[in-house]
């Protein structure tokens, strides 16, 4: 699910774009969720500081990943994603799920809390 071109060029899937602002140079990856909780809606902010594959995804309390977000290389930058409250096939359920980013052999973990 990748596209070409710089950090302006990428592209979500169907549950939204993904918005960079092309900050975030250095060596810290940063991961945050807003709002906490979401009864709808949740975005996804993360700063990467070096080109590299990137993938974000939610996942539920019972290890499951719910829904793949985001899974391509990115420039560095501080990027956005949104996440709609559904799964694969459908809404999910009020709960609490994890959003997990990985990039450069290093993982960032935050809890979402999802109401209804």
């Amino acid at each position: 699910m990748g596209a070409g071109g710089g950090p302006g060029a990428c592209a979500g899937d169907e549950r939204g774009p993904v918005s960079v602002d092309g900050a975030g140079r250095g060596t810290t990856i940063a991961l945050a969720v807003s709002p906490n909780p979401a009864r709808s809606e949740a975005s996804i902010s993360f700063v990467i500081p070096q080109e590299g594959d990137v993938t974000v995804g939610v996942w539920d309390v019972q290890g499951r990943e719910v829904a793949r977000l985001l899974d391509q290389r990115l420039a560095p930058g501080a990027y956005t994603v949104k996440w709609d409250g559904r799964g694969r096939d459908a809404d999910m359920s009020p709960g609490v799920y994890l959003v997990r980013l990985r990039t450069q052999g290093r993982t960032e973990v935050r809890r979402l809390a999802l109401i209804r």
